[in-house]
């Protein structure tokens, strides 16, 4: 923890099992919360600004335990005068309690993407470092009783965006306000307007401040000691709200920033406000032959209409949800409602021209590219590719949030998160189960909870080596979620792989599966089939198949091909396996077939009585219907 100042709650429990521990055990949840309240341990999430409740999370932040301070050279390297502006929340007295900038580091962590440099994160004591997206960088510090706020272009700060280093500033001011609020509350101060800290703004030098009530609205400049005008800097963490051009004092782009090229996404939105007939003049005035213009006009009809100003639009989608990563199931369903704007979804979401060319080429039509242009960005987490990315870029090239919202209404918060754990958890262990496990008893495990159907089965082992069924699993697992996670973690740990399923161990309840039951029925789920499965792990256990095949075959159950099929296995439970996998294809009568023959020998009567009178419910009904869609 003091090095990498994380923990989660099951590791917690576990220190507390301890003898030294053992009396506080029956009461682990509410020292636990009280661990929270205290600030001893802080939720990497932020709260609810709605109800204050804390969100479900499962990694915590010790910020009393990570000892080590900041030892990267990132300040000195990236954050430099020619690509950073900073400012600082100055506040009274000499030191500032440690308790309030970790409770701000949390927020930080919560709002946005934990940065790496040269392979390490950059979160240290008092300092973290944070990826607002792939051109701004994020760096929070503490230094005496300032916390130094940077924000770093990835090429320069002539080209960072107004509209992101204000929204940046508001996150948190509003943030060291709620915070300084609460540990007011808890000394009975009385009630004032007036707060701890003040905002002061930086020069180019970023260690000479100027406080802001220097900072006159109607003055043009206002001048620090070394001589340099502070009001060019305020005005970028100051954008005015809705202000469309800039003001007629503005000195206009650096020449270090003109002397840079212009990224996609700056190319389009730079269209995006001209008509196409300033941008036929621009491109002749750049050199482009009158003939290239034509054959652009011809060949990209679709792709000229490009996106307006960046702008910052309400949406009904609760900000838990935005917050999380998007489903393979949110993605497929959004791309048919996204139509022909795939160049302009691309570029925004960063996506390069050689890629979007290639989805051009590559993709027969519109909803499969934007299907792989969603998919493409998705894979990318040197950001997190969250909802409200999407929902920023829909914005941006004026397709409107509508179509999100219609996708997103029902969709449940808890859900997505537990998704993303199990995500992360595959991603993060991924080599050690591809490379270590053997599959054929977990998936006898995972059958017999109706978590994979035998579809599932025999697309995972149709794969000739280990390696790749493993891999063909674990992207079932992802695909197929909660309760498919568990079940497979439990199957880990049954069979001789703990360590692997204590690494993949989660601590979250996740929605009943029953929940999606309305409008299943026997028909589409059958009872049969349903007994059967929950009975596979005894079935291909317990019984001899030779004599319940033949009485099969005598029925005409099974053909002669079948039964062959049948033996062509290497051991008795893989013959098994064969049968059953004939069997859960087959219809009821070949159930019923299969329970008589059971009962032709008296050793296996019990075993036919068991599976006739299996209990099915409306989970298990919803759960096998998930995997047979």
């Amino acid at each position: 923890m003091s090095e990498n100042g994380m923990i989660q709650k099951v590791d917690l429990y576990q220190i507390w099992e301890q003898e030294e521990f053992r009396q506080i055990l029956p009461f682990k949840e509410y020292i636990f919360d009280m661990l929270i309240h205290l600030d001893i341990v802080s939720e990497q999430r932020r709260y609810d600004t709605k109800t204050g409740s804390r969100l479900p999370i499962e990694n915590f932040f010790v910020p009393c335990m990570l000892t080590q301070r900041n030892d990267t050279d990132y300040l000195t390297q990236e954050c430099t005068p020619e690509r950073t502006v900073s400012l600082a929340f100055v506040f009274k007295g000499t030191i500032i309690p440690p308790a309030l900038p970790n409770r701000l580091i949390c927020a930080c962590l919560s709002m946005w993407t934990l940065k790496e440099y040269q392979g390490r994160k950059l979160m240290f004591s008092g300092f973290v470092g944070l990826s607002f997206d792939k051109e701004h960088d994020i760096v929070v510090c503490v230094e005496g009783n300032k916390i130094l706020l940077y924000l770093v272009h990835k090429r320069s700060k002539g080209l960072i965006i107004p509209d992101i280093a204000t929204s940046v500033r508001d996150c948190l001011f509003v943030t060291l306000e709620r915070i300084s609020e609460f540990y007011q509350s808890t000394i009975h101060c009385k009630a004032n307007n007036k707060l701890p800290f003040h905002t002061e703004y930086s020069c180019s030098k970023l260690n000479c401040f100027t406080p802001e009530e220097n900072m006159v609205v109607d003055t043009e400049e206002c001048l620090c000691e070394h001589g340099e005008n502070i009001k060019h800097n305020w005005r970028v963490w100051n954008q005015k709200l809705e202000q469309m051009q800039c003001d007629p004092s503005c000195p206009g782009l650096s020449e270090y920033s003109l002397d840079q090229i212009p990224s996609n996404p700056e190319l389009l939105r730079l269209s995006g406000n001209c008509e196409e007939d300033l941008i036929h003049e621009l491109a002749l005035r750049l050199g482009m032959e009158e003939i290239d213009w034509r054959d652009i006009g011809k060949n990209y009809t679709g792709n000229t209409q490009m996106v307006r100003r960046r702008k910052q639009v309400k949406s009904r989608i609760p900000d838990d949800i935005l917050d999380c990563i998007p489903t393979d199931e949110i993605l497929d369903k959004l791309a048919p409602k996204i139509g022909k704007m795939v160049f302009q979804l691309g570029t925004e979401l960063g996506l390069s021209i050689a890629d979007l060319e290639n989805i051009d080429k590559c993709s027969p039509n519109l909803t499969a590219q934007n299907k792989e242009v969603l998919f493409t960005w998705r894979k990318d987490r040197s950001v997190k590719p969250t909802i409200r990315v999407i929902k920023q870029a829909l914005v941006n090239i004026r397709k409107g949030v509508r179509c999100l919202e219609e996708v997103v209404k029902n969709i449940d918060a808890k859900t997505l998160r537990a998704v993303e754990i199990v995500t992360d958890k595959i991603r993060d262990n991924a080599d050690r189960i591809i490379q270590d496990i053997q599959t054929s008893q977990i998936l006898d495990h995972m059958m017999t909870n109706l978590v994979i159907s035998v579809d599932d089965r025999r697309r995972i082992e149709q794969h000739a080596g280990q390696d790749d069924q493993n891999k063909a699993l674990l992207d079932i697992v992802i695909k197929m979620r909660e309760p498919a996670y568990s079940v497979f973690v439990d199957g880990l740990r049954n069979y001789g792989y703990e360590d692997i399923a204590n690494d993949l161990k989660c601590d979250f309840s996740p929605s009943p599966v029953s929940a999606e039951t309305k409008g299943l029925s026997d028909w589409n789920v059958p009872l049969y089939k349903v007994r059967l499965q929950k009975n596979y792990l005894k079935i291909i256990t317990d019984i001899q198949h030779e004599n319940i095949v033949d009485h099969l075959i005598s029925k005409e159950v099974l053909s002669v091909d079948d039964g062959k099929k049948i033996e062509s296995g290497k051991t008795p439970q893989e013959k098994n396996r064969n049968l059953m996998d004939i069997l859960l294809r087959k219809s009821e009568q070949g159930f019923n077939e299969f329970l008589k023959a059971l009962r032709k020998d008296s050793i296996y009567a019990d075993l036919a009585e068991q599976i006739e009178k299996t209990e099915v419910t409306s989970t298990d009904m919803a759960t096998l219907h998930k995997c047979l869609k």
